[in-house]
């Protein structure tokens, strides 16, 4: 059931990493005191203790009073406006993540020595053809592969769990020899991580 007294809109709310940190934070745990949360982030009490007055005001956290200190708990009930307003899209990824899985599942294999290809829309400069070939396999830590589209790069990416439910993601690129290669890159990757950031938030 969507919640009506809420003074603060829900996608407002959510829009910010730090709220849906906290409402991460809460949803692992029963209830938690400001002095438990704060420790999760680089801000201060205060700071904190603003983003769950907006929480709040969206209806997404409520809080008791034990003593003199006061715990909050995670009200999921109106994330089902959110969940609502994703299903109308969810047909539109479907698509896209199964031709995604097609394509991987056709010719990028995680194993040493696998050759592979990828195809992206081709420009006045460029074929849109990316040759690769996998070096190193760590399962699940590290991937490594060459990436050529011109001049051959090597591509590394390396997890590290940091414990708490959170990992750090090490994205390498060696090789680069030319001024447009280094901008290319700059630019794809920036756009790629951007996009990856979002997906790893929600």
């Amino acid at each position: 059931m969507i919640e009506n007294n809420r003074t603060h809109d829900v996608f407002d709310a959510i829009a910010d990493p730090t709220r849906r940190r906290l409402i991460r934070l809460l949803a692992e745990a029963e209830e938690l005191p400001l002095h438990a949360l704060t420790p999760h982030f680089q801000m201060g009490r205060t700071a904190v203790s603003k983003h769950l007055a907006i929480l709040k005001a969206a209806g997404l956290v409520a809080d008791r009073k034990v003593g003199r200190e006061t715990r909050y708990r995670l009200n999921a009930g109106p994330l089902e406006e959110v969940q609502h307003w994703l299903a109308c899209y969810s047909k539109f990824w479907s698509a896209n993540l199964s031709r995604l899985h097609e394509i991987l599942e056709e010719d990028f294999k995680p194993v040493v020595g696998h050759r592979f290809q990828f195809r992206t829309k081709p420009t006045e400069f460029w074929n849109g053809v990316i040759e690769g070939e996998v070096l190193v396999v760590e399962e699940p830590t590290r991937l490594s592969y060459t990436w050529s589209s011109g001049e051959t790069h090597t591509i590394t990416w390396t997890l590290q769990d940091l414990g708490n439910g959170m990992v750090h993601l090490h994205l390498e690129q060696t090789g680069i020899s030319s001024e447009p290669a280094l901008n290319g890159a700059k630019f794809g990757w920036s756009k790629w991580l951007g996009e990856l950031e979002k997906v790893l938030e929600q």
